[in-house]
């Protein structure tokens, strides 16, 4: 330990950071240890899949999910992306793809454009 009364204040401020850090990183490392025994290490240039390692890639594929519920919705987004129908399924139904931006961000659109028909209601016309 560095004792107080012969570091200046500035320092001993950060002491104290380097110190709570410290003490969290020692908390921290047996949840890490626990999730290192059972993830498998990467190889260079190996791409991510979706899981617990994608939280924001989860939410949005929560979100399609309702407006793909009615029949050929699937095949309808697969057309306005240009992908083959079972793409759609390997991203949204049955997450173990991940896509690229451009898709990622296509979807995004869609989604957006989705949400703003249902505020409108059906034919374009806000709701009351």
């Amino acid at each position: 330990m560095v004792d107080p009364a012969r570091t200046p204040r500035r320092l001993g401020d950060v002491t104290e950071i380097l110190e709570i850090f410290s003490s969290a990183a020692v908390e921290g490392v047996g949840a890490l240890s626990k999730y290192l025994k059972h993830a498998r290490r990467k190889r260079v240039g190996e791409s991510l899949h979706p899981g617990e390692e994608t939280p924001l890639w989860n939410a949005m594929v929560a979100a399609i999910r309702p407006h793909l519920a009615q029949r050929g919705a699937k095949s309808n987004l697969a057309r306005i992306l240009g992908l083959p129908r079972q793409r759609i399924h390997e991203y949204i139904t049955r997450p173990t793809v991940l896509p690229d931006a451009e898709v990622t961000l296509h979807l995004l659109l869609w989604l957006q454009n989705q949400e703003n028909q249902l505020k409108k209601g059906r034919h374009g016309q806000p709701l009351a």
